[in-house]
């Protein structure tokens, strides 16, 4: 197999293991977010608020992008809702159990 090929089919691999590895790390961040949420189901924050204070010590370190992803995987699911703030940032927030409406975030 030519050296270009190789190193092709080589990447291709490796990016598809990096996307294995951080689709468990969103998976396994998303359920510390509706952990927390479980234990406080009023609370409240941005992206970097979750990261720095939901999430615990051991994935501290979580990108941003990873924690974006576990936020919106969870909207969808119908865990979280969010709130775009005046000065544009967003807070995300257990979605109410009612009647299927997003609550209003404070």
């Amino acid at each position: 197999m030519p050296l270009a090929i190789a190193n092709h089919v080589f990447g291709l691999a490796r990016r598809s293991a990096d996307m294995t590895r951080d689709d468990t790390r969103v998976r396994h961040i998303a359920g510390e977010i509706e952990r927390y949420i479980g234990l406080h189901p009023d609370a409240a924050d941005s992206v970097e608020g979750i990261r720095r204070w939901w999430l615990p010590a051991t994935i501290e370190e979580a990108s941003v992008q990873c924690v974006e992803r576990a936020l919106e995987g969870l909207i969808t699911a119908g865990v979280l809702t969010w709130r775009a703030l005046p000065d544009g940032k967003i807070l995300y927030a257990k979605r109410s159990q009612g009647n299927g409406q997003h609550r209003d975030l404070p």
